[in-house]
């Protein structure tokens, strides 16, 4: 895991500007169209059920209780569409997600946008992209042209690692491996 050499508040100011420009964007593509991920393979309606053997350390948020949860889980293809209603076949390799909407959760929320809901997004990669939240405003300059050479070379691990997550060919969603790819802080440990 890497540790952010940004403060809180520089973290803060970098990730308002990413959700501004991504809010911007979801705008451009209007709401019949994802941003990120819009091709749909499934929409599924089910149940997250918290078990008791879980170990006490972990037993934080919502895996606190024994309970059950309403949910949705969504399978989705990160291929741009290429023009409204067109998508890349799925033949074409590319990266692939699982997204989590736990319903009814009880608790304060980090966004205030969803009341009682949890999500867990989860890509068929074991690692992220990016290092931090500044990753994606240099992966914009990068792919816009804006970026000085310094930049650039600093960048190419993230993009070999797009490479590889946008080369990965899919038979059947049903039978991809996910991972949450990011560390996640459950109760006092990261996992």
């Amino acid at each position: 895991m890497t540790i952010s050499k940004l403060s809180a508040s520089e973290q803060e100011t970098i990730t308002d500007a990413v959700l501004a420009n991504s809010l911007k964007s979801q705008q451009e593509k209007r709401p019949d169209l994802r941003q990120l991920h819009p091709k749909s393979h499934a929409l599924v309606w089910g149940e997250f059920i918290v078990e008791n053997d879980i170990p006490p350390a972990l037993k934080v948020g919502v895996f606190a209780t024994v309970q059950t949860f309403p949910i949705w889980v969504r399978f989705s293809n990160a291929a741009e569409a290429e023009k409204r209603g067109k998508f890349v076949s799925d033949k074409q390799p590319n990266a692939h997600g699982l997204a989590i909407k736990l319903m009814s959760v009880e608790g304060e929320k980090v966004l205030d946008d969803e009341d009682k809901t949890q999500d867990f997004i989860l890509l068929n990669h074991p690692v992220f992209f990016l290092r931090d939240v500044k990753g994606y405003i240099d992966i914009g300059k990068v792919a816009s042209g804006q970026a000085d050479p310094e930049l650039t070379q600093a960048m190419q691990p993230s993009f070999a690692i797009l490479q590889e997550m946008a080369s990965k060919k899919i038979s059947n969603p049903l039978l991809i491996q996910y991972w949450s790819t990011t560390p996640y802080k459950l109760g006092s440990q990261a996992i």
